[in-house]
């Protein structure tokens, strides 16, 4: 049956070969193996927010299929389906995107303790750094669903992510990079 309720007053329904979303972006069909990526970033709660437009398919670079949502996109081809947000997608579009010098997604993004975010791509690899990425207010839920790598100091019911030059809380607040003196001390 539906669930509804869900944040933002959206809905859904699960069905054998995929979910039907509802939100005020419209009403979206999501198959399995991307609504297992969408999930993977905590769904409609995550990063992406809901679906927002039907799926657009290229053949550019061997083809798939790019599935739209409102703070970023999975892109669907026979390497798999992967989620590419934020900056790491704003990089990409302006390198043309699946038609562009990259290709399709080939991973999601990884992050590592050195203060980047990595992402590759058929015919290359994205880099971003990622404290400005986790520090970004419209990236708020970022920490989370990427997955903590300490939870020794974070707040209640919150993650830290600990990096070379600051440690990025979040929890119910927000999500906030902690610099310097003020992080030895906290």
């Amino acid at each position: 049956g539906d669930e509804c309720g869900l944040i933002r007053g959206g809905c859904l329904q699960r069905f054998e070969n995929g979910v039907i979303y509802y939100s005020s972006s419209g009403t979206f069909t999501l198959p399995n193996d991307v609504n297992a990526a969408y999930e993977g970033l905590q769904g409609q709660s995550g990063i992406l927010g809901y679906p927002k437009a039907r799926p657009v398919t290229s053949t550019a670079n061997g083809g798939g299929t790019i599935y739209a949502f409102q703070s970023g996109s999975i892109y669907s081809s026979p390497a798999g389906a992967f989620p590419v947000f934020g900056s790491l997608e704003s990089q990409y579009l302006a390198r043309g995107g699946v038609a562009g010098n990259l290709g399709w997604p080939t991973s999601g993004r990884v992050c590592t303790p050195m203060d980047d975010c990595v992402q590759s791509f058929q015919l290359g690899t994205l880099k971003i750094d990622a404290i400005s990425e986790f520090a970004s207010p419209r990236q708020a839920s970022l920490g989370p669903a990427i997955g903590p790598r300490s939870a020794e100091s974070a707040p209640p019911g919150g993650a830290s992510l600990p990096f070379r030059s600051a440690t990025v809380y979040t929890y119910q607040l927000g999500t906030f990079a902690v610099y310097g003196v003020i992080r030895t001390e906290y």
